[in-house]
């Protein structure tokens, strides 16, 4: 695609949340300003950042008119923040996120825009995804808990371990109800939410409510208005580093996500939007029908049994200190 097509009116937006992404943000932007397809615009929405992003992304802006900046006066959270960015400018058919501290290879609209342009029922495209663990010190699997997801596995030019994660072709079917369970059954990481989205659709969704793991129902929300589409290629790199949120602890998370506070019933929150996904994608009775089975005999397996296990080694743990015998001390 040649220089002059830049001036062409955009089709994407990406819509870029950030807080205190100095240290990474800029060789994000750079990645996107690479791109071999070049219409397209970029929303910088920073949330009240006290480092040099406000600087790093007045230098952009400065050089390259498809770049706009946007400062919340105060930081509201992650949640609402990326909330904010598909609110300040979603007017392109197609819209994505990016946070601050991933990377794309230069094809990545292209391929993706391709795949959707291609197929005018999928929703959301993407590309295989690749995780670096940029502190080189192989944690990122077992913090994320994403050993089964791993397709294969290298060391890059910079000596950092990089793995390819799966599942590949997600939720490519015809039937809503099978692509909603092959979503809720097989997806690891969510990373299908920094793919390239379909705006009609995504504006029919509820966007990311504020709870950590939100990101979930939405992507059942899409799932169930269109099939996914992968592109069989590596273009989508996601950084894994000591600033990840993924290393927040549980209440850390809970004011990263929304400074007011989250839920504290994040996963009666979650399977509750779960079961209002169908009726937002605004399927037959048949179908809400099929999805709500679905969406239960998940959260059976997925967390009624985890529960169980959980009361069985209190109960255990109980039964062990009332047989114990009682040491006595001594004066």
């Amino acid at each position: 695609m040649t220089e002059d097509r830049m001036h062409e009116p955009a089709r994407v937006t990406i819509g870029v949340p950030v807080y205190n992404g100095g240290r990474l943000l800029e060789e994000m932007l750079e990645s996107l300003r690479r791109q071999s397809y070049r219409q397209f615009r970029v929303v910088i929405c920073d949330n009240a950042s006290t480092d040099d992003t406000p600087a790093i992304a007045s230098r952009f802006v400065a050089s390259d008119p498809r770049f706009s900046y946007h400062r919340n006066p105060t930081n509201i959270g992650a949640a609402p923040n990326f909330n904010r960015a598909f609110e300040l400018d979603h007017a392109t058919p197609y819209f994505k996120w990016a946070a601050h501290d991933d990377l794309y290879e230069p094809t990545y609209l292209e391929s993706c825009i391709a795949a959707l342009d291609a197929d005018p029922d999928a929703v959301v495209a993407y590309p295989m995804t690749v995780l670096v663990d940029e502190t080189r010190e192989g944690l990122a699997l077992d913090t994320l808990c994403l050993d089964d997801a791993v397709v294969d596995s290298y060391t890059d030019d910079r000596n950092r371990p990089c793995w390819t994660i799966g599942p590949l072709h997600l939720a490519e079917g015809k039937d809503p109800v099978h692509r909603l369970e092959q979503l809720l059954e097989q997806m690891i990481g969510s990373f299908e939410i920094f793919g390239v989205m379909r705006t009609s659709a995504l504006e029919r969704t509820e966007l990311h409510a504020s709870y950590y793991g939100s990101d979930r129902p939405l992507l059942a929300q899409l799932v169930l208005m269109g099939p996914f589409r992968q592109v069989p290629e590596r273009l989508y790199i996601n950084r894994y580093h000591v600033a990840a949120s993924r290393r927040l602890s549980r209440q850390q998370l809970r004011t990263w996500i929304d400074t007011k506070g989250s839920s504290r019933w994040r996963v009666l929150h979650l399977y509750w939007d779960l079961l209002r996904a169908p009726f937002i994608a605004r399927l037959s009775t048949r179908d809400r029908l099929r999805c709500g089975f679905v969406i239960l005999r998940n959260f059976g397996t997925r967390y009624a049994g985890r529960l169980n296990r959980k009361l069985a080694r209190t109960r255990q743990g109980r039964a062990e200190i009332s047989t114990s015998p009682i040491k006595r001390g001594t004066s």
